[in-house]
């Protein structure tokens, strides 16, 4: 987390060195254009990979031992709701300093200059928010709980994947006399001790696990890729609305910074309206929903934003602006409704199913799975001009972008509910007392 931090300070910290320099010259050279805000692009994806993927397992570390599933379950409201409350804020702080320019009637040169300049105030406040934090880790570290003893599960996946490949099954020739009745067991129970392989049975059944709960990850990528590519197009609508609206009244040229930020507001509000509800007020009543049942929720309710922005993009084509950025709502807060079932349900379902030392692991897989589909979305997104050419010949592209979106997402349904059907949950064995223990001994 620490080394994340700094990462991040180091991305900002370039940034707004760049826009400075960019904002105090008309022509900036090569390096200040383009390599200084790359470098700050591939350290912000570096700094944020890692602290996402360590800040959960390290606040989950800081509850106490035999920590209930209740606590946990809170913990990952309260850190999506932070998540939320953080991006609001900084959203804020964006239009806040754009709004002096919004009804700016200066010619294009100053407002292009006061664009500037206002742009490189963020990272400033970002640089500062993050050396806040620094200061905050390295005062109080000594208060946190940390585990060193953890034992690597990148090394252990491999070597019991290896092992198992590669292994020679057993033939009941060749079998121990009181083994010599039983099947023949699968490739990867052969990696255990039992059965003359290199490993405890208790790190098998962690491999067994892992593997489970990735294939469970496979099973939303359809999910996650239709999510976000709804998300960019609903973005896409909701600043082309914005524009018609006020259109004349602001300053076109402020429209391109601020208005691209209205729809994360509308999700970040979304989710936080959520939030409470479900933590308080739905769930407690249905104390029987397991967390696969709610993924599958999540998983039906994209279908249903995709769907229900089809219908609309089918039904407003003759009403106002502003009848249709009320009904563009509808999709927004499905979507808002997924991102947290799947988002949070997803962490706890990881949290409650995997071994402790793969906890950070699963967690990195789980947002690298997202990223990836998500960037199968974007490109989604991105080859629709190709197709746009279909408008001319009567063709609603925006519409069928969400039919296929739709039909996406249900067969991603459908491969999800296979999973789900066919996962079997990891049992542990309780733990035994003294006396039990003393009892076996002797």
């Amino acid at each position: 987390i620490h080394i994340s931090l700094w990462l991040l300070w180091i991305a900002f910290a370039i940034l707004a060195l760049s826009l400075s320099l960019i904002g105090i010259s008309d022509h900036p050279v090569v390096l200040v254009q383009y390599i200084l805000p790359i470098t700050a692009f591939v350290f912000v994806c570096l700094g944020s990979a890692g602290f996402e993927a360590n800040i959960i397992p390290f606040g989950i570390d800081q509850l106490a031992q035999g920590a209930s599933s209740e606590e946990m379950s809170s913990y990952f409201y309260w850190y999506f709701a932070a998540k939320q409350l953080g991006a609001l804020a900084g959203i804020t702080t964006f239009i806040a300093l754009f709004l002096p320019l919004y009804s700016s009637q200066t010619s294009t040169l100053v407002v292009d200059f006061e664009i500037r300049t206002v742009s490189a105030v963020q990272p400033l406040i970002a640089v500062f928010v993050m050396s806040v934090a620094i200061l905050l880790h390295v005062c109080f570290k000594h208060w946190y709980f940390s585990d060193s003893e953890k034992k690597n599960p990148v090394k252990l996946v491999i070597k019991v994947l290896f092992y198992a490949a590669f292994a020679r099954r057993q033939t009941p020739r060749y079998r121990r006399a009181f083994r010599y009745g039983e099947e023949r067991k699968p490739k990867m129970e052969l990696a255990k001790e039992e059965y003359d392989g290199n490993f405890s049975s208790e790190e098998v059944e962690d491999v067994k696990t892992f593997c489970r709960i990735l294939l469970v990850l496979f099973s939303l990528s359809g999910c996650f890729a239709t999510y976000n590519a709804a998300y960019v197009m609903l973005s896409n609508q909701l600043y082309r609305v914005f524009g018609e609206i006020f259109k004349g009244v602001a300053n076109p040229r402020v429209h391109s910074y601020v208005f691209p930020t209205l729809y994360p507001t509308f999700d970040a509000v979304m989710v936080l309206i959520y939030l409470p509800l479900l933590n308080h007020l739905i769930l407690p009543r249905f104390p029987y929903t397991t967390m696969k049942g709610r993924l599958g929720i999540g998983v039906g309710v994209n279908i249903v934003a995709s769907a229900a922005a089809a219908l609309l993009e089918l039904l407003t084509r003759k009403v106002s602006s502003e009848h249709k950025l009320l009904l563009l709502m509808i999709p927004v807060a499905l979507l808002a409704l997924t991102e947290l079932l799947i988002f949070v349900t997803g962490l706890e379902f990881i949290y409650a199913q995997s071994p402790d030392h793969m906890r950070g692991l699963l967690t990195g897989l789980f947002y690298f799975t997202f990223g990836l589909c998500s960037a199968g979305g974007a490109f989604i997104f991105y080859r629709y001009p190709v197709i746009s050419s279909l408008t001319s010949m009567g063709i609603d592209c925006i519409l069928w972008y969400y039919v296929g979106c739709a039909i996406i997402a249900g067969f991603g349904f459908v491969l999800y509910g296979v999973v789900a059907v066919l996962y079997t949950n990891r049992r542990r064995p309780a733990p035994s007392d003294d006396t039990d223990h003393m009892r076996i001994i002797y």
